[in-house]
């Protein structure tokens, strides 16, 4: 069977690689259709993908333990603040001001930007020119100040050094899964293994719209899983099972059950 991806090896389109994988799995139940026994090669790589597991487990441990050390100016956090304290709006990574407050009915800046004091700046210029560029300028060394501030605290609480061993192991497995995913589909576990991580990605873009794309899969593994054996079967009974929420199969990177449910 053809393979569904891109020049490159990467995922092309991955709701379609999905779909043309869960397709092609269904098609096997029809009368003249054969599949070769062997893994060609797919039970290697995915024993190297749940290697991953522990130490990726491990590195976003580590990321919430030195992300829990950070003062809360330093953390990422809500951009706006309300007229009760309260803060609000989306979560952003700028460093916060603190001790700002807000006028009654309105929100206030807490955690400005680059884009925020441009607009600010744009929004009084064209009236007081001089005043709005000294005072643009004073907000952006105010900035720059705090930024260099954030990184030192970053530094010191370990943040910097479990992204990076955590953005490592990530791109360890998703070397892995661009192997996996340009495999022939002739065999078993090369479908079946195609049919997870092509679910997996297409969790992790659309994590609340997945409920067909769960069931179609799930019917196809189904009728695979007799002819799987190892980690890959085992990985297939987690996603049979009803018990595994949703949830877990953003995270699912061959985890066993009750680590994905702790993810």
């Amino acid at each position: 069977m053809e393979n569904v991806l891109n020049e490159s090896g990467a995922c092309h389109g991955r709701r379609a690689v999905l779909a043309a994988i869960v397709v092609g799995a269904a098609a096997l139940a029809l009368p003249g259709a054969a599949l070769a026994q062997s893994d060609d090669g797919v039970g290697g790589l995915w024993a190297r993908r749940h290697a991953l597991r522990a130490p990726t487990a491990d590195a976003l441990a580590a990321i919430a333990e030195a992300n829990a050390r950070l003062p809360a100016w330093a953390r990422p956090g809500p951009q706006h603040i309300d007229d009760t304290g309260a803060a609000t709006g989306d979560v952003v990574g700028w460093p916060a001001i603190e001790g700002v407050t807000a006028r009654r009915g309105f929100l206030a800046v807490a955690r400005p930007g680059l884009a925020d004091l441009r607009e600010r700046f744009d929004a009084v210029r064209h009236f007081e020119p001089v005043a709005a560029l000294r005072a643009y300028r004073a907000a952006l060394r105010a900035l720059a100040v705090r930024r260099r501030a954030q990184a030192a605290e970053t530094a010191k609480a370990g943040l910097d050094a479990a992204e990076a061993r955590w953005t490592a192991l990530d791109e360890a497995r998703k070397e892995i899964e661009a192997k996996i995913l340009a495999l022939d589909l002739s065999t078993v576990g090369a479908v079946a293994a195609q049919i997870v991580v092509g679910l997996n990605y297409d969790v992790a873009e659309r994590p609340d719209e997945t409920a067909g794309e769960r069931s179609a899969a799930q019917i196809a593994l189904a009728f695979l899983r007799p002819s799987l054996a190892g980690l890959l079967r085992a990985h297939v009974d987690e996603i049979l099972d009803s018990r595994l929420p949703a949830r877990a199969l953003q995270a699912f990177i061959g985890f066993d059950a009750e680590t994905a449910e702790r993810a």
